[in-house]
């Protein structure tokens, strides 16, 4: 069978196809595919095909013209045999307690080890254990741990890697001939949602209004001496790709003046129907703004980009989300900066390393509205992956 590079047009529900080696290291979806390249010894080509929507449907298809494809529900997948042609999974309303969820990416479909195909587990020691036997892997980037250069190697199996966002190893996918397709486009409004309400959190000092009424207390003065309104503020968010343009048409309506940063800029009619005004030089435009919002990815020029020095050029009192990637922060001058004021609130999802160990600087600082990784993790963001 030959290998294909992208099986996927424009508009389809995936952002990236990475296979082959000799791959070009990839910080954007909006790059071109990577070159096909030889399968090192030892590497299946990927016999799957996988095709995603926003139907509520994802589906695996063999590439191979000789299998029969025929469909096989999660509850059957156990008994199938070992060349698994077809696996549609479709998320379904459930009760309360999430138990007719069966196909929710965060939970465990029951699928029995030595079937070649396994949906997400909870726990990184389950993974672990199977993913030596995997020929095929949906999971998110960071859950339940991340698809690192040792997992893949690990993996000597696996022919697909199906994620629900960046984050995993590109390079070292290509290097060892593993077809990885990206659902990008499932999780963004989900994201962008929860950036703009961790602005309104800090903005609004609504934490320690909460905290007063689960303590007993009742002091207005204590929570609206330092309450803003989002009108009139200056948000800039560094990095405008999917989930920036997203908060941007969001935080119109709040009538704010919006900057962002960005290697390229917006579309001009996008930009104008926005508001949005496009400032090339990042340093130039922290001091600008009341709040600021991360949504670059995080390469090894992006790693620890907001050191106490680039902090500094912030403006007093600014608050700052980060829903991005946490090395991008330096934890301890973030946590600094809380504390001394000059960041008067930070919120976001993403840590350094995750999970957050107890003693993190951040779950400790003052002025946060800090989450474990969620925002990106709805039923409605499920659905669509």
């Amino acid at each position: 069978m030959v290998g294909r590079s992208s099986n996927f047009g424009a508009s389809d529900a995936f952002g990236a196809v990475c296979t082959g080696t000799g791959a070009t290291p990839r910080t954007s979806n909006y790059e071109d595919d990577p070159p096909i390249a030889p399968v090192p010894e030892g590497r299946q080509r990927s016999r799957f095909l996988a095709v995603g929507s926003y139907d509520n449907t994802i589906r695996i298809l063999s590439l191979d013209p000789d299998d029969c494809l025929q469909p096989l529900s999660v509850q059957s997948v156990s008994s199938a045999p070992e060349s698994l042609l077809f696996l549609e999974v479709q998320a379904s309303v459930g009760g309360e307690d999430g138990a007719d969820y069966p196909a929710n990416l965060f939970l465990n479909a029951g699928l029995q080890n030595g079937v070649l195909f396994h949906t997400n587990v909870d726990m990184v020691t389950e993974l672990e254990k199977h993913i030596e036997d995997m020929h095929v892997l949906i999971t998110t980037p960071f859950h339940p741990a991340y698809v690192t250069a040792e997992r893949i190697k690990k993996a000597k199996n696996l022919e697909l890697l199906l994620t629900a966002g960046i984050g995993s190893d590109l390079p070292a996918a290509a290097a060892v001939g593993l077809t990885m397709a990206e659902v990008t486009g499932s999780n963004t409004v989900s994201v962008a949602e929860d950036e703009l309400l961790r602005i309104l959190i800090l903005l609004r000092n609504f934490l320690p209004g909460y905290q007063q009424v689960v303590q007993g207390e009742w002091n207005v003065a204590g929570i609206s001496h330092r309450a803003y309104d989002l009108e009139g503020k200056t948000v800039g968010t560094v990095g405008a790709g999917r989930i920036g343009r997203l908060l941007l048409q969001r935080l119109k309506p709040f009538n704010c003046n919006l900057l962002y940063h960005d290697r390229l800029q917006i579309d001009p009619e996008l930009e104008k129907e926005i508001g949005a005004k496009f400032e090339e030089d990042l340093d130039a435009m922290l001091p600008k703004c009341d709040v600021i919002v991360i949504n670059t990815p995080l390469t090894e020029k992006t790693r620890g980009m907001f050191n106490k020095e680039r902090i500094a050029k912030m403006k007093e009192r600014v608050i700052v989300v980060n829903n991005a990637r946490g090395a991008i922060m330096d934890a301890r001058a973030v946590a600094d900066a809380c504390s001394s004021g000059h960041i008067a609130g930070y919120g976001g999802d993403v840590w350094f390393p995750q999970p957050a160990p107890k003693d993190h600087p951040w779950r400790y600082m003052p002025n946060h509205a800090m989450a474990p990784h969620i925002s990106g993790t709805t039923i409605d963001a499920q659905v669509r992956f």
